[in-house]
């Protein structure tokens, strides 16, 4: 329900990047899907949900792992490996609406 509204309010045309946390295999292990970090709920998810989850006439352009280290250089490299995302903790989504 929450990405419907955030989509209905972008213009036809319009850009969205959209960040969460994935579910790599040390959450799998754990069984840490969802849970609070003091006051704040989180809930993680593969890029396969997420991608379930967009409202018609949403165009993916792109989606990419991260936060797999604390260095850029070393990020960019280490999520183009096969198999990043059983490690990368986030996830990214960029697209457009068409409709």
């Amino acid at each position: 329900a929450f990405l419907h509204k955030v989509f209905r309010a972008l213009k036809p045309g319009g850009w969205f990047y959209l960040s969460f946390f994935n579910t790599n295999f040390f959450h799998r292990v754990m069984h840490d899907f969802e849970g609070t970090r003091g006051d704040i709920g989180y809930r993680r998810l593969s890029l396969r949900e997420v991608r379930g989850m967009l409202p018609k006439g949403v165009q993916v352009q792109k989606q990419s792992l991260m936060n797999i280290f604390n260095d850029a250089r070393m990020d960019h490299i280490a999520t183009a490996l096969p198999f990043s995302s059983f490690v990368a903790p986030m996830a990214v989504i960029e697209g457009w609406r068409i409709e």
